[in-house]
Formats: structure tokens, sequence, C-alpha cells
């Protein structure tokens, strides 16, 4: 107890309870003796360091309890106990505030099926169930997809090299390609001839050898100079001997195959392109230019315009310098809006020679204003005034529109006697098409001279030799050859059908032609004078589903070249016994009952090999419907097995007189535009009904 009680002195009031605290728990302690007296109150010591911890003593008796002390700070949490036992139920409780809404407890066991009760209202989606038993194995599925193919594997042994096969069969040729633009004309100028060389010295003979064979022939030596006159002729000399024959020379190529001889169409075009009044000058002509100035021209193609009045006055007329000389007599118009027509003609006292004409020509200028074509037309019907000349031509270069505010009729040269009209559409600056309907009125279509219209595209078109010659042999037209005929005779009521080919070998360009050359043959069709007994439509065809209706039958000229011109090009593959099936079923409903019928179809004859079997059956069944084919090729390059099957409907053993009726053949596409390749084609359609 001294031990215990010796360092009392400088400890605190907390450690004294703290102390009696151990030894309550550690034990060891003797009997407690009795109470001393309370001493006074301490000074606190300070705080000493903390203490190791001690050895466990034995367990001490219960000592008696103590005063509670202090409370102490709160200690450490320490572990849990055991629980203890179940103490005795305690009175109620006040209600607790509502605390927060615990986990989901485990379900319970199911119990026994109770009484149906009412419907409740429709609860909670439930959590998902527990997985059940697996079950027993079901029957095979069906084979899924095949697999993406796998890497592929190292390569194996080289085999024994099998024998060769037999030789396949050839393959069908290839389609054409597309011809390319012509390139431009190179520069420079040949180069003059070099000088000929100084003769050498004569060598010394050498040894006289075989006899060669004979050489080639030698250049042309230089003109000696003239010698003596000699009035006595010569002795005649001796024959010389027979020279050897030459070596026989090398097989030629083939040549290419010619194209079909020529038509009374052609031998037309032919006689006058080489007539004298065509080549050099026509027979005496009133000429009389009328010379679009508006704005919707433009500057530079009002400069091709008047190129083009050159061109033709060059090749028409000779005008020397005696202007009262018999010959043709040109003028020229020009127009715009109101009151503003010029007039150069060789009438004019300042004008005496050719030169100055063109001179006259050049120097017109644009006057770029609104457009009085009637107007304009009036004027020229007065400057024809009174020609002793029994032949006139007109030629008027228009778009074909003008001003609603014009009063004057556009048919006002159609008064003047033995007057041939010649009208020109152009489209304008804007790219708008020609208006068909006043070129018609311009050019007396509907009266019993009519004249002609043809169309282009833009003015540059005006310098083409093909267009160029198409108009010069129009205005040269005289009795000269009026023994060659070349007419289009309809006689009885008849439809036409063109089949333009849409295929990706015809190629752009080329499409383009072909929609031109249908365009012109519909307006000279319906222009002309069995206009009334006759209807035109116009289909595309390409790959097996892609043929469509470009134009219904229609006997308006407006209406077809307005369609036409917006046709755009397929570029697709070519079906042609699809096509004759889509003739067959759909543009047959459309056909006029009891009339001759016409097909039209731009081919090579060449189709897709799936269905080349199928043409002369496709072929047979358009004839059997009391339809005419006709086959129009370009170049020599077509097919012409298929060509045949086309027109005539058999597989082989043709009829080549039949079938080279129902072919119309043309070297190129840039023929398309030449008078006679239409007017030949135009007779062949009349010729057969």
């Amino acid at each position: 107890m001294d031990r215990i009680s010796e360092p009392l002195a400088p400890m605190t009031l907390w450690s004294v309870h703290r102390l009696s605290f151990l030894e309550a728990l550690l034990g060891a302690a003797g009997d407690p003796g009795p109470s001393g007296h309370r001493g006074e109150k301490g000074d606190p010591g300070p705080s000493g360091g903390r203490g190791g911890k001690g050895a466990g003593g034995r367990d001490g008796k219960d000592g008696l309890m103590g005063e509670p002390g202090m409370a102490g700070l709160t200690g450490c949490k320490g572990d849990d106990g055991d629980n203890g036992d179940f103490g005795r139920t305690g009175l109620p409780g006040t209600p607790g505030v509502r605390g927060e809404r615990g986990l989901r407890g485990p379900p319970g066991l199911r119990g026994v099926q109770g009484e149906k009760g009412d419907a409740g209202p429709f609860g909670a989606e439930g959590h998902e169930g527990l997985a059940g038993d697996i079950g027993s194995v079901g029957l095979g599925g069906v084979s899924g997809l095949k697999g993406h193919k796998g890497e592929p594997g190292q390569s194996g042994l080289e085999g024994v090299k099998g024998s060769q096969g037999p030789q396949g069969s050839p393959g069908e040729p290839g389609a054409p390609g597309v011809r390319g633009e012509d390139g431009s004309k190179g520069l420079g100028e040949p180069g003059y001839s070099g000088f000929q060389g100084y003769p050498g010295l004569r060598g010394p003979p050498g040894v006289k050898g075989i006899r060669g064979l004979p050489g080639l022939k030698g250049e042309s030596g230089l003109s000696g100079d003239p010698g003596n006159d000699n009035d006595q002729p010569g002795s005649v000399g001796l024959t010389g001997p027979k020279g050897y024959p030459g070596l026989p020379g090398e097989t030629g190529f083939p040549g290419p195959h010619g194209l079909a001889e020529p038509n009374e169409c052609e031998i037309v075009e032919i006689l006058k392109k080489f007539c004298s009044c065509c080549e050099h000058e026509c027979s005496p002509v009133k000429l009389l230019f009328i010379l679009d100035s508006s704005e919707s021209v433009g500057r530079y193609n009002f400069a091709l315009e008047k190129e083009f009045i050159i061109h033709v006055i060059n090749k028409i007329t000779k005008f020397g310098n005696n202007k009262n000389e018999h010959g043709s007599r040109v003028g020229i118009v020009q127009y715009s809006h109101e009151g503003t027509q010029e007039l150069v003609s060789m009438d004019d006292p300042k004008i005496t020679t050719l030169s100055e004409l063109k001179s006259a020509v050049k120097n017109m200028r644009w006057i770029a204003g609104g457009t009085y074509t009637g107007e304009a037309l009036d004027f020229a019907r007065k400057a024809f005034g009174n020609s002793q000349l029994s032949r006139k031509v007109a030629i008027v270069l228009t778009d074909g529109r003008s001003d609603t505010r014009d009063t004057k009729p556009l048919s006002s040269l159609c008064t003047v006697p033995n007057i041939r009209v010649v009208g020109i559409g152009i489209g304008d600056i804007f790219r708008r098409p020609p208006y068909f309907t006043m070129l018609q009125e311009i050019t007396c279509m509907n009266t019993p001279t009519p004249g002609l219209y043809l169309k282009i595209t833009d003015h540059s078109q005006l310098l083409e030799e093909t267009f160029f010659n198409n108009v010069t042999s129009y205005v040269c037209q005289d009795k000269n050859h009026q023994h060659q005929t070349c007419q289009a005779d309809f006689k009885a009521a008849t439809d036409i059908v063109f089949m333009l080919d849409g295929s990706s070998g015809v190629g752009l360009n080329n499409f383009k032609k072909s929609r031109d050359f249908v365009a012109n043959m519909a307006s000279r069709l319906l222009s002309s004078k069995a206009r009334s007994l006759l209807r035109v439509s116009v289909i595309q065809y390409g790959a097996s589903q892609q043929h469509r209706v470009e134009v219904p039958f229609t006997n308006n000229v407006d209406d077809a070249v307005t369609r036409l011109n917006a046709v755009s090009f397929m570029d697709s593959s070519t079906d042609l016994p699809a096509a004759l099936g889509f003739l067959s079923s759909v543009v047959q409903k459309e056909w006029r009952p009891s009339v001759s019928r016409r097909v039209v179809a731009f081919t090579d004859g060449r189709t897709v090999s799936t269905s080349r079997g199928n043409l002369p059956r496709a072929a047979e069944a358009v004839k059997a419907q009391g339809t005419v084919m006709f086959a129009l090729t370009v170049g020599d390059t077509f097919d012409e097995t298929g060509v045949c099957q086309l027109v005539s409907g058999k597989a082989d053993s043709f009829d080549y007189n039949f079938v080279n009726s129902h072919i119309h053949q043309v070297a190129q596409y840039s023929d398309l535009t030449k008078w006679s390749v239409m007017q030949s084609l135009a007779k062949k359609l009349s010729s057969l009904i």
C-alpha cells in the first residue's frame, strides 16, 4: 500500500481515480484500511509521460463500489461484445420519427393459395425471377449463315502440270469507243526544198559485175538548157531490149468495207456540188439577207452572221467592175427595234464592186435593241421592188422570236412573186431554242409555195461546211437538174417511230447529233404537203428496264421539237430485244388502226450477250404486227448479222435485197446533217407504203 500511495502527492485527482480503477481490475490489493482524514488538496503536478503497459495481474476480489468518479474522456470504441440475454419487455415508447425505407427483404415461403380476391390495381413491374432448371436438349436448329471467309492458308506443293485444254470460243467484239475530238490544226509553214548537191568526181571504172536487178525509179533531174532549134527530125532509134520483169509485190492488207452505192438522193447532191452554177456562180438570182441585230444575238454572234453572209456571196455570184452586167444581185437588211432597218445593197450608187459590198457588210454595226421581225420583213418586201430577175430568195437569220408590240405580219415576204424564203432558226445567247411557230410563218409553210427552215443550236454552226452547202444548194436550185428527183411522196396515212440508241457506246456528242437529226426529220415530215397524213413518235432505249417514250405520237412540229430538245442521254447498256418488246407492248397501244407503220432504229446491231439469241424472235413479233423495221447505222463497225436479224426477223438465210432496202447507212455522225441523208430516208419511208 505504501508502494502505491507513495507517488500520490504529485498525481492529479484524475490520476487517483484512474489508479483505483486499475486496482479494481487487476486485483492483488489488500483489505481496505480505515479511512484517513481528508488531506488538503495539493497543487497539481506536472503531467507525466505516458507509461508503458504493465503486465497483467491476477484477478482480485470484487471490491466495494466506490463513489462514481468524474466522467472521463470518451475512450476508443472497443470490440463488440457477445449478445446478452433478452431483457424484459419495456414499456411502449413514444412513436419515433419515420425512418428511411429499408432494403427489400428476401422473399418468404410460398403460402397456401387463398381465395381469389378482387382485382387490385396494377402493381409495379417485378424484379427478374431466379433462373429455372436447365431444360432438356432441344432439336437441332436450322443451319446458320455462311461465316466470313477465313485467312488464306499456306500455299500447297505445286501440282503436276495438266494437259492443255481445248481452245475456247472467241469472245464477242467489244463496242466501238467514242470518237475523240479532232485536234487543232498544227502551226508553222512547210519548209523549202533543199538545193541539189554538186556531182562528185568520176571514179575509175570497176570490174564488170553480174547484171543487177532493176533499180528503183530515180528522181526527176533538173531541166537542161534549151538546145538549138533543129527543124530536121532525127532518125528513128533501134528498139531496145525487153526489160526484165520486176519482183512481185507483197500481198496488201484487205481494204475496209465500202459503203453502199450512192442512191438517187446522193447522186443529186453530188451533181449539185460539181455543177458550175453552184461551184462558181449561180444562175442570176435576187438574194436578200434579213439579219437579226437585236440584243439577244450578242456582238460575237452578230460578227459570225456577217461572216456567213460574205461566204455565201463569194460562192454564188461574180460581180465585176461594171455592176450593170447581167448577174445576181445581193442585199442585206439588218434590223432590231422599231424603225432601225438598215439596207446594204448592190443598188447603192456608192457600191461599184464586190469588194466594196463585202466591206460594207463588215462595217455594219450591231444595234443591240429589240426584235421587230415583222416590220423588218415588210421592209425587205419593199426592197425587192420591181426586180427583173425571175428567181428571188430571202434568207432570214433569227431566233424566231418577235416583239409582241410589232403589228406587221411575219408572212410579209409570202406575197412576193417567185420567191423562196429560207428561215435559219438559231439559239440565242441565253441558250433558248428557236421558236418554230414563227419560223413556219416566216417561211410560208402554209402556202402553195413553202420555203425551207433549218435549226441550229448556236451561230458557230453557220460556218460548218455541211450546213453551208445545204443553204447554197437551195439558193442555187434552177432548171438544170429538174430531171433528177428525190422526193418523198406519202400517199397514205403513216405512223413513224424513231428509236434513239441511248447506250454508252454511242457517246453524248454523237447522241446529240442523232437527236438533232430526228428533230430535223420531224420538221421536214410534219411540214411537208403530206403532214396531214403523218404522225411521229420518238423513244430512247438502253438496258432491259430503261426504255422510255420521249415524244408521244404527234403531228405538231413545235410539240415534237420542243420535247426532243429536252431529251437527256441515258448512258446505259444495250438490250435490243427488250427494246423491241417495249415497242410491241407500250407503243403498240398508240398506233392508229389500219395505217402504215414505220420504225427507224439507230443501232450497230449489237446487244447484251444474255439476250442476243432473242433478237430474231423479238423482231419477228414486231413484224407480225404489221410494222416495217428500218436500221440506221453509222460507220462500218456494225454487227452485220444483228442488223440483218433486226430488219428481217430471221436468224439466218437472209434475203439481202430486202435487207439492203431496209438499212440506211452513213459514214459518220456528221453526215446526219446532209440534205441527201434526210431526203433519201424520207423517200425510203414513203416508197415502201
